[in-house]
């Protein structure tokens, strides 16, 4: 058997998100449709994140095993007419057997951009904030999300095998022409973390949640989370070790 890595670029907007599922259609769902009708046998895909509905990527990672030696610019080609415009793959690289684009993951960065103006041309990848926000309370705030190592109160998960704990890279905010850019790199991500985040940071900027109330927050007490909506997440990178998981292929 042989084992294939490849990046992923995908609009998440009429997905139900990236894990395949009985009904709807998924981003994994689709690529192993496409990718076994071409190799004719079943393939499974093993994605770095489960994105959520509406959700996009830059850079999702991926690993399939197959019993077949890939042509590896015929396959994206092909591949990447099959899939249509919502999805493309590249990079496309033979691994070793072992390699998992899923366990072996160090880290995953997201950024969540939201439009200061109405830009219908944006719709799909922005969110419209109009308020009036306060940045340097907001950026206050992002201090001390990023010291925490527990985000049970800014999931939806009800159940985590490890206690909701994970660890912040990297929290920032940048302000741009009509826009601002929040950048989340962690070990890992829960389900609508980055949403429940950026969604308390807009509150904050409004001055609606105060500095104290968040503190209070992860000390255990209470307070309404909006979570800003899936249209403006996109999975930007995944990485991985130093230690090589790539391995020489000269078929091309």
């Amino acid at each position: 058997m042989s084992n294939y890595k490849m990046d992923i670029a995908y609009d998440g907007t009429d997905f139900y998100g990236w894990q395949r599922q009985k009904k709807g259609k998924t981003v994994q769902g689709k690529i192993e449709e496409v990718i076994s009708q071409y190799l004719q046998e079943k393939i499974t895909l093993v994605g770095a994140g489960r994105t959520d509905s509406g959700v996009h990527a830059d850079k999702q990672v991926a690993n399939f095993h197959t019993k077949q030696k890939i042509k590896i610019t015929e396959f994206e080609n092909s591949i990447n007419k099959m899939l249509g415009s919502e999805i493309s793959i590249k990079n496309l690289k033979l691994v070793r057997n072992d390699f998992s684009a899923r366990f072996n993951a160090k880290s995953r960065e997201y950024v969540y951009r939201i439009s200061t103006i109405k830009n219908p041309l944006q719709n799909r990848y922005t969110w419209n904030v109009t308020y009036n926000l306060n940045y340097k309370l907001m950026n206050r705030v992002i201090k001390l999300l990023s010291k925490q190592k527990s985000f049970k109160k800014l999931t939806k998960s009800k159940i985590d095998l490890h206690n909701f704990n994970l660890t912040i890279y990297k929290m920032k905010m940048q302000k741009q022409k009509n826009e601002i850019h929040f950048t989340i790199k962690s070990s890992r991500f829960l389900q609508g973390m980055v949403r429940g985040i950026v969604g308390l940071l807009v509150d904050v900027g409004r001055e609606k949640i105060t500095y104290e109330q968040v503190l209070n927050l992860f000390k255990g007490n209470t307070i309404p989370i909006m979570y800003a909506p899936a249209c403006g997440l996109c999975l930007k990178n995944v990485y991985y070790s130093k230690i090589k998981t790539e391995i020489e292929d000269n078929n091309e």
